[in-house]
């Protein structure tokens, strides 16, 4: 159920006609849900990202990649130093004109973020393509209830989409990324359209939320972040 949730480690291929699962060779990834993925047509590799286990533990920060001609698993990245923070339900898209990983957002232990990060398969670094929102350290706790998020959780960048996870993130052009949907802190779902131009870090909001943004986004005057 959705309250209870098994992590599983198997891998399985779909040929157009019939599922038959994969052997996998070296060191897999550890069992988490809700990993970010991408499939890299270069290197004929599935890359995963992060993830959790049960959502008590903290969200895990490390990069692999599962070599599809050969059946075996490699780390990538450790997920130390500089490095997107851990988090589960990441978008990811492989950029062909720059060859490398992107990664927006999705969900941290403090909250949903709207980073953009960068990753050169070929280098094994990670680089930061673009900041979003930052959390302040103010614990949750609004308006008498512990689980609701204050006002000053996070100083909002409002150049910059609605942090969220599990939406849909796409290289639509030579530097640009488009982003739709997804899940906030404010909402289970939101409905807007961004593009980021990659080369001058711009985000423009191409659609405008109907739900899922802060107060301060949306222009409202709330006691507490969304509400």
């Amino acid at each position: 159920s959705a309250f209870s949730l098994t992590p599983v480690g198997d891998l399985w291929s779909y040929d157009g006609n019939a599922w038959s699962e994969v052997t996998q060779l070296g060191t897999p990834p550890s069992l988490r849900l809700f990993v970010g993925y991408l499939y890299d047509p270069v290197r004929n590799r599935l890359v995963v990202h992060g993830g959790n286990v049960d959502f008590v533990s903290a969200s895990l920060a490390d990069l692999y990649a599962f070599d599809i001609t050969s059946s075996t698993w490699a780390l990538l990245h450790d997920g130390t130093g500089t490095a997107p923070s851990g988090r589960f339900s990441a978008m990811m898209q492989y950029d062909a004109t720059n060859d490398r990983y992107l990664l927006f957002g999705g969900h941290a232990d403090q909250g949903y973020e709207n980073d953009v990060w960068a990753f050169d398969p070929n280098q094994g670094t990670w680089t930061q393509a673009r900041d979003g929102d930052n959390f302040t350290g103010r614990p949750l706790g609004c308006l008498n209830n512990s689980a609701e998020i204050p006002a000053d959780y996070v100083d909002q960048d409002l150049s910059a989409p609605q942090p969220r996870g599990g939406g849909v993130f796409a290289v639509t052009g030579a530097n640009e990324v488009c982003l739709f949907g997804g899940e906030t802190d404010c909402s289970d779902h939101t409905d807007d359209v961004w593009r980021l131009d990659l080369g001058a870090s711009t985000w423009t909001e191409v659609y405008g939320a109907r739900t899922g943004e802060s107060c301060l986004r949306r222009n409202e005057a709330c006691s507490c972040l969304c509400l």
